[in-house]
């Protein structure tokens, strides 16, 4: 199938595009590289969205995510200002994570997300790093004011990230989210920067 994608995608041109330097971000931190999500990380990203931990945190957690649907939604359907990361390790260049700062508006917003794939940097303060480098790539590349983040109750981890980061509780849309038999709250988090 994987093929069959990048087959698809080579005719519209999006292999060119990983050839282009000019069109690559790479934004590093003490410890971590953000850069620009290329086709060949796909298999990769969709193996992180689909492992069970993972699943109960993004929107649709029921369903599988292919990695077709994953190239539709991050290639085709996005927004042209849409940015879709993949976090690496400094020092080994070894991809850990996945990252993105979409839906920018005119009046200097967006939305941001982020997992860590590798269950080994879990508990080490990557996620932290992820949310402090996209808040200042944000700010210094994008120029935007304020930063939004939606993320499920149940996710500790995250909201102690975006906490720790200056993120600040906006809005709690109760019960919106059912997994399973229970039923969850998006609570909305936003940053001034």
């Amino acid at each position: 199938m994987i093929e069959e994608v990048l087959v698809r995608s080579e005719v519209r041109g999006y292999s060119r595009q990983e050839q282009n330097q000019d069109y690559l971000v790479r934004y590093p931190n003490e410890n971590l590289v953000l850069r620009t999500l290329l086709l060949s990380d796909l298999c990769l990203v969709s193996s992180w969205f689909n492992q069970e931990r993972m699943k109960f945190f993004r929107d649709n957690c029921e369903n599988r995510c292919s990695t077709e649907e994953l190239f539709d939604s991050l290639f085709n359907r996005a927004n042209k200002t849409d940015l879709s990361l993949i976090v690496e390790d400094r020092f080994n260049e070894k991809p850990i994570g996945y990252c993105s700062i979409y839906d920018i508006e005119e009046y200097k917003s967006a939305e941001i997300s982020f997992l860590i794939g590798v269950q080994s940097y879990w508990g080490y303060g990557y996620g932290s790093q992820i949310v402090k480098s996209l808040s200042e790539f944000a700010k210094k590349e994008l120029y935007l004011d304020h930063l939004v983040a939606t993320v499920i109750s149940e996710n500790f981890l995250s909201l102690n990230c975006l906490e720790k980061n200056g993120f600040k509780k906006r809005g709690i849309n109760r019960n919106s989210v059912i997994l399973g038999s229970n039923l969850y709250h998006h609570i909305t988090m936003m940053k001034k920067l």
